[in-house]
Protein backbone atom coordinates (compact mmCIF):
# COMPACT_ATOMS: atom_id res chain seq x y z
CA UNK A 1 0.00 0.00 0.00
CA UNK A 2 2.85 2.84 0.67
CA UNK A 3 4.14 2.22 -2.80
CA UNK A 4 1.22 2.76 -4.52
CA UNK A 5 1.15 5.42 -6.90
CA UNK A 6 -2.12 6.84 -9.26
CA UNK A 7 -1.39 6.32 -12.83
CA UNK A 8 0.00 9.11 -14.48
CA UNK A 9 -2.52 10.17 -17.22
CA UNK A 10 -1.30 11.71 -20.64
CA UNK A 11 -2.77 15.03 -21.02
CA UNK A 12 -4.75 16.06 -23.56
CA UNK A 13 -4.65 19.27 -25.05
CA UNK A 14 -7.06 20.69 -27.49
CA UNK A 15 -6.42 23.26 -30.17
CA UNK A 16 -8.78 26.06 -30.34
CA UNK A 17 -9.35 26.84 -34.06
CA UNK A 18 -8.18 30.17 -35.60
CA UNK A 19 -12.10 31.06 -35.87
CA UNK A 20 -13.06 30.20 -32.92
CA UNK A 21 -10.32 32.38 -31.14
CA UNK A 22 -11.17 35.33 -32.68
CA UNK A 23 -14.97 34.90 -32.20
CA UNK A 24 -13.68 34.45 -28.75
CA UNK A 25 -11.71 37.69 -28.31
CA UNK A 26 -14.02 39.73 -30.46
CA UNK A 27 -16.53 38.65 -27.46
CA UNK A 28 -13.89 39.65 -24.84
CA UNK A 29 -13.17 42.81 -26.49
CA UNK A 30 -17.13 43.78 -27.07
CA UNK A 31 -18.08 47.33 -25.89
CA UNK A 32 -21.47 45.25 -24.82
CA UNK A 33 -20.31 42.22 -22.98
CA UNK A 34 -21.92 43.51 -20.23
CA UNK A 35 -25.27 43.33 -22.00
CA UNK A 36 -24.24 39.73 -23.54
CA UNK A 37 -23.80 38.51 -21.06
CA UNK A 38 -27.08 39.81 -19.18
CA UNK A 39 -29.01 38.81 -22.48
CA UNK A 40 -27.56 34.86 -22.35
CA UNK A 41 -27.91 34.48 -18.48
CA UNK A 42 -31.43 35.13 -19.13
CA UNK A 43 -31.50 32.80 -21.53
CA UNK A 44 -30.68 30.03 -19.36
CA UNK A 45 -33.41 30.98 -16.77
CA UNK A 46 -30.90 32.51 -14.17
CA UNK A 47 -32.69 35.32 -12.18
CA UNK A 48 -31.94 37.76 -9.96
CA UNK A 49 -30.61 41.27 -10.09
CA UNK A 50 -28.34 42.14 -12.65
CA UNK A 51 -25.42 43.45 -9.78
CA UNK A 52 -25.63 39.72 -8.87
CA UNK A 53 -25.49 38.29 -12.49
CA UNK A 54 -22.80 40.12 -13.07
CA UNK A 55 -20.47 39.85 -10.20
CA UNK A 56 -19.68 36.04 -11.26
CA UNK A 57 -18.00 36.71 -14.48
CA UNK A 58 -15.42 39.24 -13.40
CA UNK A 59 -12.57 36.65 -12.31
CA UNK A 60 -12.81 35.35 -16.09
CA UNK A 61 -12.29 38.77 -18.06
CA UNK A 62 -8.95 39.91 -18.29
CA UNK A 63 -7.34 42.81 -16.56
CA UNK A 64 -9.31 41.60 -13.24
Amino acid sequence: MEQWRPEKKEQQHTEISTGDKELALSFLKSDDIFAALLTDFDTLGVTGEKINKLVGTWPPLPGN
